[in-house]
C-alpha cells in the first residue's frame, strides 16, 4: 500500500479501496483497477480529500453514478472520489 492510500485513509472514513476495478462502478460494467476508489461520508471529507490529491500532484476524476463512463480496462494510475 502506498503513502497516498495511507493518507487517503486517515483523510476518508468512508472508504479507500486500493486497485479497485472500475467495472463494478459504471453501468456499462466494464473497467480495470484504478490506484485508488474513495467515497467520502461527508463534505468535509470530500473537501479533505479533494485538497490532498490537488496539493499531492496525483490524477483524479470524481464519478457520479458511473453512467456513460469507459474506463481503459489495464490497470490506471488515477484517483476516483464517489
Amino acid at each position: 500500500m502506498n503513502d497516498t492510500v495511507k493518507t487517503l485513509e486517515e483523510i476518508v472514513r468512508g472508504g479507500v479501496l486500493p486497485d479497485e476495478p472500475m467495472s463494478g462502478h459504471t453501468t456499462l460494467r466494464i473497467g480495470g483497477p484504478v490506484s485508488a476508489f474513495i467515497t467520502p461520508e461527508s463534505e468535509e471529507e470530500l473537501c479533505s480529500c479533494l485538497r490532498y490529491l490537488k496539493d499531492a500532484g496525483v490524477r483524479y476524476t470524481v464519478l457520479g453514478r458511473g453512467s456513460n463512463m469507459l474506463f481503459a480496462d489495464e490497470p490506471m494510475d488515477l484517483y476516483v472520489v464517489a
